[in-house]
């Protein structure tokens, strides 16, 4: 059965439309052009409308019948229509065999749907339970510990969901030592807070052998030119080596003029003598100074550069283990010593021959070696303790699991208990479903095999012909034509192609459509389920065919009803208000309930819109409404509610009844009674007046009462009880 259908995009419906806990008889009234048609399109193929969906029940798909102008269109080419396969002739034995395996198909199905619903409802029923206990578990657990072991829950705590689902797990698998509520708090303050990181080692420090350079010889040399040199005597006397090799570079190749006195003093000689003064001993003492000293500068600058990278640092670094002022300090000291030893060497490259005495940087540098191999040895103890930090926290945090799930232990032990008897209903519902699916294909293999027995065409159109004949279409019949068709034709034989009235078109494929109904296009589909959606059959039809499908239709909604038929839900949609009200009339034994609903298609402002009035038929006759206003008569005046009786009366006995007035004015013996009916059947006499009139002057507060109490006499009188209890929607009381 379509438990829902909702329409939107197509036509003039703008906006979804909704028809939804559809039972198993729909009427569904609505004006041409306010949407039938797409409803019954929509029906018959959803797809070739993008917004339209169809909900089945039990998520089962049943198959479904449309009459509409397109079936009439599709079904009756030129003179043909397609074959029909109902139950033919077949013995008794057969017709036995395959009503068995329909109504044990049948039987099946409904079981499969009833399973599917439990089902669904238990599966419902254990995702309620697991939201409610995973509301629990947020407020009691999450929620009342967020503040102190929130660090703890990282990683379950995206939704309610994850967070049951982790205690859920943890009662299952968490095997920590159990640890009261202050212990935990404690060592949460710790290992909880910001988790520390590993620190790097400081780099080492570089193998420059600055003390090496330090305490080289040469700063103690005296370099000094070569004794050999005649004017050797006078340079070394008065000890102006390194005043005259500064000088010797001021004399120009090709002057005869001293630098020092101006005089033209300088010869070929002189020069000579200087150069040999200033021999290649010297010279290479001079390199090897000028070499010592780049080494030291060099050395200084790493040194210097390395110990100022390490202090930028550590001053950025807050988890520094540096005493960064001690190591600055340490490094200007360095940094003075230095710059001492190497304007001292400047001055020693400018005089060779002076001696210097370096000042050793060791001490400074063994005592920043020393600071730093100490604030390395932190690093190492930091990263051990972080190293056992991360083992330590893992431990607190299974702790913290543990008590909480032993804290709720008994919401746990109750979930778990309910879920495993809802999983094991779940695990048995769908084990008896797969089973019912297997047994469902099977009995439909049989009903297959023996309806190929016992179907044929030939049922159809002889039934067919049959209808068409007691309704008085002679001048056609239906015939097979190949093995799969029938064929309309004139008694003389010839194809009725073209011939037919629009009426007898329409009738004929509604005929048709009835036999489809009861059987299929092959012997397979002759017997399975089916829902009908039946749209506008009457509207080329004159009345006395209106009340031939009416009562068709009737006899066909009472199967459904009764659960008589393979047909498991009707939708009817009509814009005859006089075909609606036939096919939606129920006599005393039967009551509109829950098995009938009642719709009206509307439209406004070229939108369609549905409303729904359950099992009260909103299209009433002028009939039911003269009834409908005697059950709320109220306040009327004697006069309306007189004339709303007499038009009762008058339809009822007068018309429909060919009741004579003096055998309802005989059952009377009550004068008054009699009088008061006199006066109803008097208004049914055009221009008849008798003592009614003296009777309205009576100031009789009761006289509404009299008048009501006389009516249902009439009808009491008449042995008509029923159909007023039935109109007045009375409980029908016990006749003998």
């Amino acid at each position: 059965m379509l438990e829902k259908i909702s329409i939107q995009g197509p036509a003039t419906f703008v906006d979804e439309v909704v028809l939804d806990n559809l039972p198993e008889v729909n009427f569904v009234y609505g004006a041409n052009g306010t949407g039938k048609t797409t409803i019954s399109n929509a029906i018959m193929n959803p797809s070739m409308y993008d917004r339209v969906s169809l909900v089945w029940k039990g998520g089962v798909t049943t198959r479904t019948l449309v009459y509409n102008r397109q079936f009439r269109e599709q079904n009756f080419a030129p003179g043909v229509l397609p074959g029909v396969f109902t139950l033919g002739q077949a013995t008794k034995e057969q017709l036995d065999e395959v009503e068995y395996y329909r109504n044990e198909l049948s039987r099946i199905k409904d079981k499969g749907i009833e399973k599917k619903e439990t089902l669904k409802r238990l599966q419902e029923n254990q995702t309620a339970l697991k939201e409610e206990f995973s509301r629990d578990m947020w407020k009691n657990a999450r929620k009342k510990y967020e503040n102190v072991f929130n660090e703890a829950f990282k990683g379950s705590i995206k939704s309610m969901e994850t967070f049951c689902d982790k205690v859920l797990a943890e009662s299952d698998l968490n095997n920590a030592d159990l640890f009261d509520y202050d212990t935990l708090i404690k060592d949460a303050q710790v290992l909880l807070s910001q988790t520390p990181l590993l620190l790097p080692q400081l780099p080492d420090f570089p193998d420059v052998k600055i003390d090496e350079i330090e305490s080289s010889l040469l700063w103690q040399k005296v370099i000094v030119g070569s004794n050999d040199v005649p004017i050797a005597k006078m340079i070394l006397h008065f000890n102006m080596s390194d005043w005259v090799n500064e000088g010797k570079s001021y004399l120009n190749d090709g002057s005869d003029v001293c630098p020092f006195c101006q005089q033209h003093t300088i010869d070929e000689e002189f020069k000579r003598q200087l150069d040999l003064f200033f021999d290649e001993e010297y010279l290479t003492s001079l390199h090897d100074l000028s070499e010592l000293i780049g080494a030291y500068q060099y050395a200084s600058e790493l040194l210097l550069a390395h110990l100022k990278s390490i202090i930028e640092t550590e001053t950025a670094n807050v988890h520094t283990k540096v005493d960064v002022p001690v190591l600055r300090s340490q490094y200007e000291a360095l940094y003075v010593l230095l710059k001492y030893n190497i304007d001292l060497m400047a001055s020693k490259k400018k005089e060779p021959s002076r001696k210097i005495e370096l000042r050793p940087t060791e001490s400074a540098l063994n005592d920043i070696i020393k600071h730093i191999a100490q604030a390395n040895k932190k690093i190492d103890d930091h990263n051990a303790v972080v190293q056992n930090y991360a083992k330590e926290r893992t431990t607190l945090i299974s702790r913290i699991w543990k008590f909480i799930v032993t804290e709720n232990a008994d919401s746990i032990l109750e979930y778990k208990k309910k879920d495993r008897g809802l999983s094991k209903g779940i695990a048995n519902l769908t084990t008896e479903i797969n089973n019912l699916r297997e047994n469902y294909a099977s009995v439909r293999l049989n009903l297959e095999n023996a309806n190929k027995s016992v179907t044929s065409i030939q049922s159809s159109i002889d039934e067919i012909n049959r209808s068409l004949l007691s309704y008085g279409f002679t001048n056609f019949t239906i015939v097979p034509y190949n093995d799969h068709y029938y064929q309309v034709r004139r008694p003389s034989g010839e194809e009725a192609n073209g011939t037919l009235s629009e009426g007898e078109v329409t009738f004929l494929t509604f005929l048709y459509f009835m036999q489809l109904v009861k059987g299929g296009f092959t012997p397979e589909e002759a017997s399975d389920d089916r829902i009908l959606v039946i749209d506008d059959p009457i509207s080329s039809l004159d009345n006395t065919i209106l009340f031939i499908v009416s009562s068709m239709i009737k006899e066909l909604l009472k199967q459904v009803r009764e659960h008589k038929s393979n047909v498991r839900q009707v939708i009817i949609l009509t814009h005859n208000v006089y075909f609606h009200k036939e096919i939606t009339f129920v006599d005393q034994r039967y009551n509109v309930g829950n098995d009938t609903c009642f719709w009206i298609l509307r439209k406004n402002k070229e939108k369609s819109y549905i409303q729904r009035y359950g099992k009260d038929n909103p299209i009433r006759g002028s009939y039911e409404l003269l009834w409908d206003e005697l059950k709320t008569s109220g306040n009327q005046s004697i006069m309306t509610i007189q004339n709303t009786m007499r038009k009762i009366y008058e339809t009822y006995f007068r018309i429909l009844g060919r009741y004579d007035d003096t055998k309802v004015l005989s059952s009377f013996p009550d004068v008054q009674e009699k009088e008061i009916c006199r006066s109803l059947l008097c208004w049914v006499n055009d221009g008849s007046h008798c003592v009614q009139d003296d009777f309205y002057a009576m100031p009789d507060a009761d006289l509404v009462e009299k008048y009501k109490d006389v009516f249902k006499r009439i009808f009491e009188a008449t042995n008509h009880i029923e159909h007023y209890n039935m109109m007045m929607g009375e409980e029908q009381e016990n006749v003998n």
